[in-house]
């Protein structure tokens, strides 16, 4: 019998039509912990849909603030706070943190001082609680390095399940599963950092001492072998049910041709191309159909929770899909929205910018265009959760409207589309305050909605979308006497329409 991704990867082949289903990620109105919920959320819960921003560095800056990581924007742990305090300002919901160090001299660290470096981890969950910013939780975007560490090689760690360097990561994954899967602050896990660009011989690595193919060859059948088992160790410590994406890329230009070959990228040297790029300069292999995209995406997805790439949309040199008619194209974006439908799934778009933002920062007059389109359209198809790169408080290339003034259009557009996401379905309102938080608590006393049925109450809702300036206000709960919802919220049930017994929630 064919897997759901396969039956995906047939409909999109020859053309067949499958059912498509959305899904959404879950907060538990009690417990704060998520779940995914097909085709809707269940009933004491709700969905849990936001754009927002990647604080990649925030523990990197913690762990070792001296050194300023790769890539740039260093900062110590207050410009970590920093960060988290201007996303809060502007009312964003959650964020995307880089879980392992840059370096395989840092993640050495967790063995040599175990309890100052987890305590590092702890701290920066506590201080993401304060502002009541969950966290996607990115375990090991570092994996490279960890092969380093154990002095093995890339491919040995993901392809042998006895080699040091993947038994090095296992321990770490768990250790820190272990420590915080019961915490609500972490919304979901997510593997590693575009791990799939790696595959089929198109490392991008860069690992020192390891020139030849040899050391960073793994195939996507391996790759694919390698995540089942990194998901494995995940729920078997935590079964609250909570998300796990693969933090992948979106797939390469060629991914599915350079997949069939045998040595994958090795088909693109040439005397022009001596070091193999998979992309621009590798004119030896063809460029992937739509549908080749939507099969190779499918595939990279189908074990995990979430269908998750990074889109920059469709520019040159890196990015010249065949189906997209011109740069500032969605037409990647609409297909990984069609797939994560088709397999029942989310979205996560953990990445996104255009290369205009990366190189003169999101005050460049060129970078708009394509972020623009993105969000329209996240907000347009209910796409569940995006994270622009990248949000810092440490120069101008980063989005922070306390830091810069370009990157004020950014936040705006996210919050428009925040808006369109809270008010969709009736969906998509944080239920409650994470305990702990500097604002109402989950385990606070739930003010009733007088003259509703028994056992009702009102939620104020803790996000509520605003345009700039940042001096705004949030809204708070109504008080134990209020005898109806206060203006702009409603009397209701978490997931239903009309609103008939459980939550204000804003209209």
């Amino acid at each position: 019998m064919l897997q759901r991704w396969q039956w995906v990867v047939c409909a999109a082949i020859f053309g067949g039509a499958l059912e498509t289903t959305a899904a959404d990620i879950c907060l538990d109105h009690d417990t704060g912990l998520s779940t995914v919920g097909h085709p809707t959320c269940p009933r004491g819960t709700a969905a849990f849909r936001a754009a927002s921003g990647n604080i990649f560095n925030g523990l990197w800056n913690m762990w070792d603030p001296t050194h300023p990581p790769h890539p740039a924007h260093g900062g110590n742990r207050s410009t970590s706070i920093a960060a988290m305090t201007s996303m809060r300002a502007a009312n964003l919901t959650f964020f995307r943190v880089f879980g392992s160090p840059w370096g395989f001299a840092g993640i050495r660290e967790f063995k040599r001082a175990p309890d100052a470096y987890f305590a590092v981890i702890e701290d920066f969950l506590k201080l993401a609680m304060t502002q009541n910013l969950r966290v996607h939780f990115s375990l090991t975007p570092t994996l490279s390095q960890f092969a380093l560490a154990a002095n093995g090689t890339f491919r040995q760690l993901i392809t042998d399940p006895t080699s040091p360097a993947q038994l090095l990561v296992r321990e770490y994954v768990e250790k820190v599963v272990k420590l915080h899967y019961q915490n609500p602050i972490i919304l979901s896990w997510g593997m590693g950092n575009e791990l799939n660009l790696d595959a089929d011989g198109c490392t991008y690595a860069g690992l020192p001492g390891q020139p030849s193919r040899a050391d960073t060859y793994f195939s996507t059948a391996e790759m694919m072998t390698f995540s089942r088992a990194y998901i494995g160790w995940i729920k078997a410590i935590d079964t609250t049910g909570r998300p796990v994406g693969s933090d992948m890329g979106k797939p390469r230009t060629r991914a599915a041709h350079l997949a069939v070959l045998t040595g994958g990228g090795a088909a693109c040297v040439s005397p022009s191309n001596p070091q193999g790029d998979c992309e621009a300069n590798c004119t030896g292999v063809p460029r992937d159909s739509e549908a080749q995209y939507k099969s190779a995406l499918a595939e990279m997805s189908e074990p995990f929770d979430l269908v998750s790439v990074h889109d920059y949309g469709c520019y040159p040199p890196f990015a010249e899909y065949s189906f997209c008619p011109e740069p500032t194209s969605t037409a990647t974006l609409v297909a990984a929205k069609q797939v994560a439908d088709s397999l029942g799934k989310p979205l996560y778009v953990g990445e996104y910018g255009a290369p205009p933002c990366v190189s003169g920062g999101w005050g460049d007059g060129d970078c708009p265009p394509y972020p623009s389109a993105l969000l329209k359209y996240q907000a347009d198809t209910k796409v569940q959760l995006s994270t622009l790169w990248t949000w810092c408080a440490t120069d101008s290339t980063c989005v922070d409207p306390q830091l810069n003034i370009g990157s004020v259009w950014a936040v705006t557009a996210m919050q428009i589309t925040n808006q369109a996401l809270h008010h969709a379905d009736r969906k998509g309102v944080i239920p409650g305050k994470l305990a702990g938080s500097s604002d109402q608590s989950w385990d606070a006393p739930r003010p009733t909605c007088a003259g509703r049925r028994n056992g009702t109450y009102c939620v104020g809702p803790p996000i509520v979308p605003v345009i700039f300036p940042l001096n705004h206000t949030i809204l708070t709960c109504p008080d134990e006497n209020r005898s109806v919802c206060p203006s702009g919220y409603y009397c209701g049930e978490s997931t239903g329409d009309p609103p008939d017994d459980a939550h204000c929630r804003v209209l």
